[in-house]
């Protein structure tokens, strides 16, 4: 599965992106399980059967829908990589990752609420194979910021880089998930997320990072 997903999102082309924007609306709207593949195909102007072509199953759509929402995040982000110290870089960037957020709120709701109900349904091995890649996806931020501290001495040497990124990662989503868990999803509160990645920021910079200026 990991393969397919991975072919796919690596050769998108505008009739993907298409049929992925359509199935987004479609998973928002109605889950997982009660989404329908004949009204994704008919949103996009397809047959089904070019969207089988495609995409072989829902659950492979489902899951390129959020991995590639997760790349794209990704890849806004490394377009902000400056030359400008180390937490500017942090603060600059997490507050892109807040406006991306807000923007796509519905697809906030398909990662929150259906992303683990579809992984219910798969066999161990590709299980760990699948968690694997999205969280190769989900910590690239602070595996680059983690790389940046390295490289300015704000960090010993031999420090682990992955393993602190995963740490780095769990931490903000920690932070951040009781105002998505518990608040109005179609009403996302930036300024309530924005205090909490100044406080996050301020706890790395006076702790793990707290040799940078």
């Amino acid at each position: 599965m990991v393969k397919e997903i991975e072919r796919i999102l690596d050769g998108l082309d505008e009739k993907d992106r298409k049929i992925i924007l359509c199935a987004r609306s479609e998973f928002a709207k109605y889950g997982f399980y009660n989404a329908n593949m004949d009204r994704i195909a008919l949103a996009a102007g397809l047959g089904k059967g070019t969207l089988y072509r495609r995409f072989i199953s829902k659950q492979i759509l489902f899951f390129v829908t959020i991995q590639a929402d997760q790349r794209e995040l990704v890849k806004r982000l490394e377009q902000l990589d400056t030359d400008l110290p180390l937490r500017q870089q942090i603060e600059t960037q997490l507050a892109a990752a807040v406006e991306y957020i807000v923007e796509n709120v519905d697809l906030l709701k398909l990662a929150m609420h259906e992303y683990s109900k579809v992984l219910e349904g798969i066999e161990r091995d590709e299980l760990r194979e699948l968690v694997r890649s999205m969280h190769r996806i989900q910590t690239a931020f602070w595996r680059r910021m983690v790389r940046k501290a390295l490289e300015t001495g704000a960090l010993p040497p031999a420090t682990d880089e992955e393993i602190l990124a995963s740490m780095l990662t769990g931490m903000l989503r920690a932070i951040l998930a009781e105002l998505f868990i518990l608040g109005d999803e179609t009403n996302i509160d930036r300024e309530q997320i924005s205090a909490r990645n100044k406080l996050f920021v301020q706890i790395l910079f006076e702790g793990v990072f707290r040799s940078v200026p």
